[in-house]
């Protein structure tokens, strides 16, 4: 999947196209040659590592949390972005992001849905987004359905949203479509 998307952005046609995010196994980020096999397709394509953006869930940490660590480290260091997938949905995501450098957390969606009508997701969601601006990280806010949930991320201060009130998720086929629908929208 990786050398598809990576191909895929070396087309000069989609050269003002945002940070693809592409979701990462546990068994790719813990691999020891991972790291120097992606900036090598990267390079190979001459696509720079910028252009595409890692997502790992906690899950894919407990495997081999130390060459996990270093892979993101190489990756970081050549300028590509990791975010913590489903923030909050786990148990320890307050421990991943002190131990690990990801560049910006993605909000589970479980907390965005009921958005709207809870309190207490708001509470969530706006400590959240306080916390990963003082740490510097992006935020992207998964799972907006609606306007509504849209305008109260702005109020809150989510920096992306992503959900199917933009676009619904898009195979690998058809990422020939424009660049407002290939990712998070900013807010």
């Amino acid at each position: 999947m990786l050398k598809q998307v990576i191909t895929i952005l070396a087309q000069p046609e989609n050269g003002d196209w945002p940070p693809v995010h592409v979701n990462c196994s546990s068994y790719s980020i813990t691999r020891p040659a991972f790291a120097a096999e992606v900036l090598a397709m990267l390079a190979e394509q001459g696509v720079a590592p910028g252009r595409l953006c890692l997502e790992l869930t906690e899950g894919a940490l407990v495997a081999d949390p130390e060459q996990a660590r270093l892979s993101m480290k190489q990756l970081a260091d050549q300028g590509m972005s990791v975010m913590l997938d489903d923030f909050g949905a786990g148990f320890s995501s307050l421990s991943y992001v002190h131990q690990y450098h990801f560049s910006g957390l993605k909000i589970d969606k479980s907390f965005i849905l009921g958005l709207a009508s809870s309190v207490r997701s708001r509470a969530i969601v706006r400590a959240i987004v306080r916390m990963a601006e003082s740490l510097d990280l992006t935020v992207v806010a998964e799972g907006v359905e609606d306007l509504e949930t849209l305008e109260l991320l702005r109020e809150i201060g989510a920096g992306q949203a992503q959900g199917y009130y933009f676009s619904a998720p898009v195979p690998i086929e058809q990422l020939h479509v424009s660049s407002g629908k290939l990712q998070a929208r900013s807010l």
